[in-house]
Parts: structure tokens; sequence; C-alpha cells
């Protein structure tokens, strides 16, 4: 029997917080904090027939969104890191 080789990707949401810049345009992404453990976790398979990585994509933005409204946002960003106080 055939052996197909393809990759495997594991995939983790980490809740995060980044201050806006001086114009409030953009973000300072110098001050991303991140936390510490994943809200949100899957794995998926990349490379096998049939499958294009804009398919990937899609589906990544679709699960994670679907995910967030099943946990509801509030929920999910009530981990997100804060900065320290200067």
């Amino acid at each position: 029997m055939e052996r197909v080789k393809f990759l495997y990707v594991e995939i983790k949401v980490y809740p995060a917080s980044v201050e806006r810049d001086c114009g409030g345009h953009g973000y300072d992404w110098d001050t991303v904090l991140v936390a510490k453990e994943p809200i949100l976790a899957t794995d998926t398979v990349i490379g096998l027939s049939g499958f294009s990585s804009d398919e990937l994509q899609s589906a990544l933005e679709e699960w994670v969104d679907k995910e967030l409204l099943k946990k509801g946002r509030e929920l999910a960003y009530q981990n997100c890191p804060k900065a320290p106080e200067k």
C-alpha cells in the first residue's frame, strides 16, 4: 500500500493585547503581550491532494470564528494580558 506524505499542523490560539499607536490608526507591535495558555487548539493536514492553501486559510478562519462564538468573545478575551502599571 502506497504512503502519501503530508504536513500535520497543530494550531493554538492565544489571547493577546497590543497598544494602539500614537495616531490611533494602527498598533504598536512592540507592545504585544500574549497569554501563557491557549484558549483554542486544533490540528489540520496540509499537502494531501485536492487541498489548497486558500481552502486551509478559509477553513482555519471559519473554525476560529465558530469556536470564539461558542465560547463567547468576552470569555475568550478575559485572559488577555494587561500591561504592567508604569
